[in-house]
């Protein structure tokens, strides 16, 4: 998971890049624009990591129904983020909307967990620069 702060310029909305992966094989990809304004790049962050954890469910119920077991681990780079899904509150961050912490539920009943990716290998990344980035 991975998401810019405020990248479309007239918006202000923050782009989303999800990689889904099984094992080590890509299974499906996404780049979105969140429906929410962030005030800044951690709620940003953690409405990405809501968004990655709700398509990670979905694909982890499909893969049941068919008989395959698995864990989902959502990985980030954001460690504000990471650590807002450990807690089981707001905690700082006043502005989250209250819907979006139905992540923090699943984790502490164990039906996902959050690693840490380091940001240069978070493959999720190039979903969220723009080719102008680069240059």
């Amino acid at each position: 998971m991975d998401s810019d702060h405020a990248g479309d310029k007239e918006t202000r909305r923050s782009t989303v890049g999800q990689v889904a992966r099984l094992d080590k094989h890509v299974v499906y990809h996404k780049c979105n624009v969140l429906s929410v304004i962030g005030l800044s790049s951690a709620e940003n962050e953690y409405y990405a990591i809501s968004v990655g954890a709700c398509s990670g469910l979905g694909m982890k119920s499909r893969l049941e129904d068919w008989g395959v077991a698995s864990k989902l681990v959502v990985h980030s780079d954001s460690s504000a983020a990471r650590a807002s899904t450990s807690r089981r509150c707001l905690g700082k961050r006043k502005h989250i909307q209250t819907r979006k912490l139905w992540t923090q539920e699943r984790a502490a009943a164990g039906h996902l967990s959050f690693r840490r990716v380091r940001t240069n290998a978070n493959v999720a990344d190039l979903l969220t620069k723009s080719s102008r980035e680069g240059r």
